[in-house]
């Protein structure tokens, strides 16, 4: 479970806080409305991150890809899922409360706090 809430929003930029299983240390997740992108600006303390190749991402793909084609069903194509060319870096909590922005961002909504849970 990772918790969240806005600290500051300007024409540009709006600040969250997100707190990993009700710790009181926080991570900073930064919308950038002028290029919309949104990253963690600070990890929280008990947050964690890890590469994952780009052989780990593309078995990955080519897994689903056997899985479509027992199954009867055309392979992905690289517009659904394109071969990765580069390591991706995976973080535990914050990228759920990523995850949650930006899927309210994208309805045209903004979240003043929330709560997230996976298991």
């Amino acid at each position: 479970m990772v918790k969240f809430k806005l600290i500051f929003e300007n024409e540009e930029t709006i600040i969250y806080y997100y707190y990993p299983e009700g710790s009181e240390e926080n991570g900073i997740i930064t919308v950038d409305k002028i290029n919309n992108t949104i990253g963690i600006t600070k990890l929280a303390p008990t947050d964690f991150s890890h590469e994952v190749s780009v052989e780990e991402l593309n078995s990955l793909r080519n897994s689903v890809n056997a899985t479509r084609i027992a199954e009867g069903q055309p392979e992905l194509t690289e517009d659904e899922w394109p071969s990765s060319t580069q390591p991706e870096v995976s973080t535990f909590y914050a990228d759920h409360v990523i995850a949650r922005i930006s899927d309210a961002i994208n309805k045209g909504k903004k979240l003043e706090r929330g709560t997230v849970t996976w298991y």
